[in-house]
């Protein structure tokens, strides 16, 4: 396949990366735009499946309010794919081959200039050449209690701790013992939700890729 795009998980699902390559040069620009497409459709379904959060929670203390929707409003933090690198033939440790970002490429993560240096590849010997687009979508540092609501947490006493002490629904509560929240991953149920929507754009680029052979 001269193209293709895949989607990679990493750090238990912490964040997902949407990977696309493709060894016709003429249609660099829409597989990058592919990429950028399934990121911005995997932070739609993101929103729909993050919890709502009661507008009486409070968090961290009293003087951290969190409003009712914080996180349906702003559920991933989004890293869209702008600077291609190529496959070159410097193997990597475990297998594949590095990427080098072309001359003048900026990192749209760090802001950093990267022109020419070696990337962290994902490259098969078969794939040398081929120009390769990442974005990545991950679990927001804002709101702070994203991975919380996504991992859970553990119960809380009773084992000499001192007692938790929060607000809820109208109430403050002085307490040896508080049950952990479940686990609620919905970037992961996002990406499963979104598997349909890669093949869409897939199929779209296996059509221009007919066209033009």
């Amino acid at each position: 396949m001269s193209v293709r795009i895949y989607t990679e998980e990493y750090s238990r699902g912490e964040k997902f990366e949407i990977l696309g390559e493709s060894e016709i040069m003429l249609l660099k620009n829409r597989v990058r735009d592919a990429v950028n497409d399934i990121a911005d459709n995997l932070e739609e379904k993101a929103k729909l499946l993050a919890p709502e959060s009661s507008p009486e929670d409070k968090a961290g203390g009293s003087a951290r309010w969190i409003p009712s929707g914080t996180l349906k409003m702003h559920p991933v933090d989004v890293f869209k794919a702008r600077a291609e690198g190529s496959v070159t033939d410097v193997p990597l440790f475990g297998g594949g081959f590095a990427l080098r970002a072309p001359a003048g490429a900026i990192d749209p993560f760090s802001g950093k200039k990267i022109g020419g240096q070696f990337l962290p590849g994902v490259g098969t010997i078969e794939e040398r050449g081929h120009v390769f687009f990442r974005a990545v979508v991950s679990y927001p540092q804002h709101p702070f209690y994203a991975k919380y609501v996504a991992f859970g947490t553990p119960d809380h006493g009773p084992r000499g701790e001192s007692n938790m002490i929060f607000y809820y629904n109208g109430r403050n509560y002085n307490t040896p013992f508080v049950h952990g929240q479940d686990p609620q991953p919905y970037l992961k149920w996002a990406a499963e939700a979104n598997e349909a929507y890669v093949e869409i754009k897939m199929s779209e680029l296996r059509r221009e890729v007919d066209a033009i052979l």
